[in-house]
């Protein structure tokens, strides 16, 4: 009797051993058929008309099954980017950016939280770039804003008086507040806060099905989950960019036209005069905000920051053209 009981234990073990290769098996065979199956993808793209005053494009790619998912994607990311705008456009009256400049001194703003590190990500960008980066120039470029309609460049006395508002010193951050110390300072939001709002939009397309994302905003661009080449304009070059933004700034389309005369609307922190419009930046960064910001800030630096750059972002990439 016992050995017909063992005899029976270890046909029921075999079984089980049979059972488990078959399942194992199966699994693999599923495993590999997803691996080899293409799945079927959809790439949908808008371009909403009217953000910042310049072109703009969306672009993700998602299982076909996610059809519905996307589309909402893409309506949030143009939501997102409307926001920033609405909150730190230098143009727009309501913005809180031009309340702060209406404040006067010793009065408090209260800020949205993406106005605020807005702010919080400019007095960084200050200190990395040895203050070729300064958005508390807008006192300096307004001036030479207001000099088109005179026709002559503002004055050595104006801009001295101008870079002496020029200054962080003024300007406190609280948690969910800006105090304005001196009623003068001004800050210009050109180079940061269309870098900033791109990468908001980058991570609201940034859902759990899809596969890349693309947002460019008036040639600023960044890219996630895809590659793809970046064509210098006015250059024989190219560069490439995965997973990060790329921004130029350059004088062909904006600039300031006084008396006949073109001059860059990028100015040199500590002199307030425009930068020689000698050639353009293009920066490839991780992310669009990094480009933006010291796309603008070699424009001041010129080549010889070129060294400064890649110490704060060693994974970038500069051209001069």
């Amino acid at each position: 009797m016992s050995f017909i009981a063992e005899k029976v234990h270890f046909n029921r073990k075999q079984r089980l051993q049979q059972l488990a290769f078959i399942v194992l098996v199966v699994v693999v065979c599923v495993a590999i058929s997803k691996v080899h199956t293409p799945q079927s993808t959809v790439t949908l793209q808008t371009q909403p008309v009217g953000i910042m005053g310049t072109s703009c494009t969306l672009r993700i790619t998602l299982p076909a099954s996610c059809l519905q998912e996307g589309k909402q994607l893409l309506e949030n990311a143009e939501t997102e980017l409307r926001r920033c705008e609405a909150l730190t456009s230098n143009w727009l009256e309501t913005s809180e950016i031009s309340q702060f400049q209406r404040l006067e001194a010793e009065k408090k703003l209260p800020l949205s939280p993406f106005t605020r590190d807005v702010f919080l990500r400019a007095k960084k960008a200050m200190e990395e770039t040895d203050g070729a980066f300064d958005i508390t120039c807008g006192r300096l470029w307004n001036l030479w804003k207001d000099a088109e309609k005179t026709g002559v460049p503002p004055s050595a006395e104006k801009l001295h008086e101008g870079r002496q508002t020029s200054c962080w010193d003024a300007i406190v951050l609280e948690e969910n507040a800006i105090l304005k110390k001196n009623a003068d300072v001004e800050v210009v939001t050109g180079g940061i806060a269309k870098g900033m709002a791109i990468d908001r939009a980058l991570q609201t397309l940034r859902g759990e099905n899809v596969l890349s994302a693309f947002v460019e905003v008036g040639g600023d661009t960044v890219v996630w989950e895809n590659e793809m080449p970046v064509q210098i304009a006015g250059s024989s070059e190219t560069l490439t960019l995965r997973n990060g933004g790329v921004c130029t700034s350059g004088h062909t389309e904006r600039f300031f036209e006084i008396g006949g005369q073109k001059y860059s609307q990028i100015l040199h922190p500590q002199t307030g005069m425009p930068v020689p419009r000698t050639f353009s930046v293009t920066v490839t960064a991780p992310d669009a905000a990094t480009a933006d910001i010291w796309a603008t800030a070699l424009e001041v630096l010129g080549p010889e920051g070129e060294s400064l750059f890649l110490q704060h972002c060693p994974e970038g990439k500069v051209l001069f053209h």
